[in-house]
């Protein structure tokens, strides 16, 4: 058997190509990518979002026997949001973690992701992309004004006092998601803790058709192999090589490929090909190619040839598919580096306010659909930001089982031991 379990690895990485010259066979018009011009700055945090993002991804698939899906840009802007709000271990740890450099100037970063950002959402026309930030804080909870005015000025974020003792306010937070992911993320908070004074949010929503879809009619049940398929094992049993039947599409579709001994890989593009579809088939077992996964295989999908000699027409078969994934990310943050944040005894948020603040969550909420016309994805985060409370009065709690002894202190000498299982008997 080639694989413990199978699934399909998804990334949507802008791709910057733009000597092409193909024409899209559903109307004939040019697919000539737009050049973004980058500076070194965003051309560095580029190379690092994705770092980060292969590295988070590669802890949260690791641990999930289920589909994942991720949005990188979504965790990265959410987390520079915060990290404007820290200073000290904080800050220097969250820098790290998001590869920037510890002497960097947070303005000229904010100011680079924002420029990116707008090259982004205005790079081609028939594909849609939107991204909105966002902050909710309790109306009693005193934010400082420089952190409003970085807030406002360099990620654009809508700023908003609410009451979080009102039930009313949690619709209000899912209600900002759903209408920034057109209602494919409805729901974002459940609840709202006592210690929670404040959201920072970011929302990313893609849709885009591909350059040339897939023929509508020819969709038919295929085979899935849910635990890899046993390739050059034509004798494989139906135990050996477990399958589903799901909605198989079938184009004749241009697409840019590459194999190599640990996984082929198809790109399919969307509307003027700036934007594309990455899909890694592993040639061994998911779990393994994980463990081998890192920004140096991330790095050689920017190295594709991209003339035109370089697409091919192929029939391509591949699954329709949807779903919704949400994730906690508290301990994959930690892993990579970003400890301090979520400790209410380390934690400094003294950019954000004078009180004392910790990170009490960041989560993900994400949802895909993929099908003959093209791919509409969207992702939200979230970060709540708690109050540190003044410590609690200790209490020890004798509720399980336990040894005892009867000692005099002075000289320690034991007088009796035991063990109680059972208090009752």
């Amino acid at each position: 058997m080639r694989a413990s379990f199978f699934k399909l690895l998804l990334l949507l990485p802008v791709t910057f190509l733009w000597s092409c010259s193909l024409m899209n066979h559903d109307d004939d018009k040019p697919l000539h990518p737009k050049l973004i011009q980058l500076t070194p700055l965003q051309s560095d945090l580029i190379q690092h979002s994705n770092e980060f993002g292969v590295d988070l991804f590669k802890q949260v698939a690791s641990e999930e026997n289920s589909n994942v899906m991720l949005s990188p840009l979504s965790a990265n802007v959410a987390l520079t949001m915060l990290l404007n709000g820290t200073d000290a271990n904080t800050k220097s740890q969250m820098m790290e973690m998001l590869g920037y450099a510890t002497d960097s100037d947070l303005s000229e970063i904010n100011a680079a992701y924002q420029s990116l950002l707008e090259s982004l959402l205005d790079v081609d026309p028939s594909t849609r992309l939107a991204v909105a930030n966002a902050m909710f804080h309790e109306n009693d909870f005193v934010v400082k004004q420089s952190y409003l005015d970085i807030l406002k000025n360099d990620f654009d974020s809508q700023i908003r006092g609410l009451d979080f003792k009102d039930p009313q306010t949690i619709d209000v937070i899912n209600n900002w998601a759903a209408s920034q992911t057109n209602q494919k993320i409805k729901k974002v908070i459940a609840n709202i803790d006592p210690e929670l004074v404040m959201f920072l949010m970011n929302a990313v929503y893609f849709d885009g058709q591909w350059s040339t879809k897939f023929d509508e009619s020819k969709t038919s049940d295929g085979a899935f192999y849910v635990n890899g398929f046993p390739m050059g094992n034509d004798d494989a049993s139906e135990d050996e090589a477990p399958y589903i039947n799901v909605d198989m599409m079938r184009g004749k579709i241009n697409v840019l490929l590459k194999f190599t001994s640990e996984y082929k890989m198809i790109e399919i593009p969307y509307g003027r090909k700036n934007f594309s579809m990455v899909i890694m088939v592993p040639l061994k077992p998911m779990e393994e190619f994980l463990v081998d996964l890192d920004s140096s295989i991330w790095s050689s999908f920017e190295v594709l040839p991209n003339g035109d000699s370089d697409w091919n027409e192929i029939n391509v078969v591949m699954p329709k598919f949807s779903f919704s994934y949400e994730k906690y990310l508290n301990g994959m943050l930690q892993n990579l580096g970003m400890q301090d944040a979520f400790d209410p005894n380390m934690a400094d948020l003294s950019g954000i306010s004078d009180q004392e603040l910790f990170v009490s969550f960041v989560k993900q909420n994400s949802f895909i659909e993929v099908d003959e016309a093209g791919t509409e994805a969207a992702a939200v985060t979230t970060i709540g930001i708690g109050v540190t409370s003044a410590p609690s009065e200790l209490v020890f709690h004798v509720d399980s089982p336990f040894v005892f002894l009867i000692r005099e202190r002075t000289t320690n000498t034991v007088l009796f031991m035991g063990k109680v299982l059972n208090p009752n008997e």
